[in-house]
């Protein structure tokens, strides 16, 4: 093979090897991780590269990046053979040397770093040596390319928000079956949906619920009982309901949070719905206030205070509930374990 040829091929390394400079490279090493699916956190909003790195130089490599579901065409990597005749000076050697670097055995990516490591400290060595038979520096030079066509570099820059992923699939063809290395670059979550358990104090600030009950007394005319319907004295102004309450956190160290929060009462015969704005403390004790929709205790439409009724009726003939809304106030907890639960009597036993 002429000298020219040889220093072609080296300047067709030199042309395919991407040398970027980035202050934020993600780096895929090839050697590791070949069929399995490696994730990776990154920082969210800051702009990185993707650098593969221990790839073998005569095989094509398939590149897919995916964000979301937009694909980045795919790249290939094309076969380079390179062959070398001649008088065996240290400098033919060194020339042998660096194709059989480029040429050798090694197909699997595992070798290359321990093949790359080996290259290097023989370039160290022709570095030291006394030669002026050739241009030394221009063979180092064609050495370290050669090197470099070991990694491939991207210039697409890339920049994931909160909650966005990005794919990196590498294939290449062994054998008519495909090796795939697979990674996916993560930004972190922008929060999560939280549980907490509330107790929940019910105000009638909006609306009060009413209490009456039939007051009998005797008609002084006819002698016959009446029944009149009197309101009951109800001094409870708060009323105290279990609750549990969902809450999106962002992720954040801070100490307090503020969130939009929705809950519900544990009675599904008479189920309350709350929302609200709640403040965390480091996530794990919460203060809520907001409405609640809930049902209350009325007088239906039909009495009033004061009427005399000829018989008597039950409480539930005199009341009707009614869904209304009124202000609330919870004191919430992330808890691993329900405390509402009731314990069941085999449990009981048991314990």
């Amino acid at each position: 093979m002429s000298i020219f040829k040889f220093y072609f091929s080296l300047a067709l390394i030199t042309i395919l090897s991407l040398q970027l400079s980035s202050q934020n490279v993600k780096v895929i090493d090839l050697s590791s991780g070949q069929g399995d699916v490696i994730s990776k956190t990154i920082v969210a909003n800051k702009v990185f590269t993707i650098k593969i790195k221990n790839k073998l130089i005569n095989e094509n490599y398939t590149y897919e990046i995916e964000k979301k579901i937009a694909v980045i065409p795919s790249l290939n990597f094309p076969d380079t053979q390179f062959q070398t005749v001649g008088p065996q000076s240290e400098c033919e050697k060194f020339r042998n040397t660096i194709e059989d670097f480029i040429t050798g055995d090694s197909n699997d990516e595992t070798q290359m770093p321990e093949k790359i490591k080996k290259f290097e400290e023989k370039i160290e060595a022709f570095k030291k040596q006394e030669i002026k038979d050739c241009d030394k520096d221009e063979l180092v030079k064609s050495a370290n390319y050669a090197i470099q066509s070991t990694v491939k570099e991207f210039s697409e820059e890339f920049v994931l928000k909160k909650g966005e992923e990005l794919e990196v699939t590498i294939t290449r063809i062994k054998d008519s079956k495909p090796l795939v290395w697979k990674y996916i670059f993560k930004a972190p979550k922008k929060g999560e949906w939280q549980t907490s358990y509330g107790f929940s104090f019910i105000m009638d600030s909006f609306n009060k619920r009413e209490n009456f009950f039939l007051q009998t007394t005797t008609n002084m005319t006819t002698g016959n009982s009446e029944f009149v319907v009197t309101e009951k004295v109800d001094r409870q102004k708060l009323e105290f309901v279990p609750s549990v309450f969902f809450s999106w956190l962002k992720n954040t160290n801070a100490d307090f949070q503020v969130s939009l929060s929705g809950g519900l009462s544990f009675d599904f015969e008479s189920p309350t719905a709350f929302l609200g704005c709640s403040i965390f403390y480091n996530r794990n004790l919460s203060l809520t206030l907001g409405l609640v929709a809930h049902k209350q205790q009325f007088l239906r439409g039909q009495y009033n205070a004061g009427d005399v009724l000829t018989e008597s009726i039950s409480e539930d003939q005199l009341h009707e509930n009614v869904y209304t809304f009124n202000p609330f106030l919870s004191l919430n907890f992330n808890l691993s374990k329900n405390p509402f639960k009731k314990v069941e009597e085999s449990e009981t036993e048991n314990n």
